[in-house]
């Protein structure tokens, strides 16, 4: 199954383009999320409080309610 051939496999068909970066990636959407660490804006997902950047809008969401707010939802 799709389980087994992407997460217990060495098969990594997806390699970066990029010069220099030797990624690989047994999946098309991770490698389409790594190819965005390479884009002119750095991520996806920018934050308005600080700038900084983000390739998935869950670390974003972290980012935010650890750094810009005073919740601490990880203690």
């Amino acid at each position: 199954n799709r389980h087994n051939v992407t997460k217990h496999s060495d098969v990594k068909p997806f390699k970066c383009e990029q010069d220099g970066c030797e990624q690989a990636f047994a999946r098309k959407d991770k490698l389409k999320q790594h190819a965005a660490k390479h884009s002119a804006s750095g991520g996806l997902f920018k934050c308005h409080t600080c700038a900084k950047t983000f390739v998935r809008p869950e670390h974003l969401r972290d980012h935010d309610i650890v750094r810009h707010s005073h919740q601490y939802p990880f203690r």
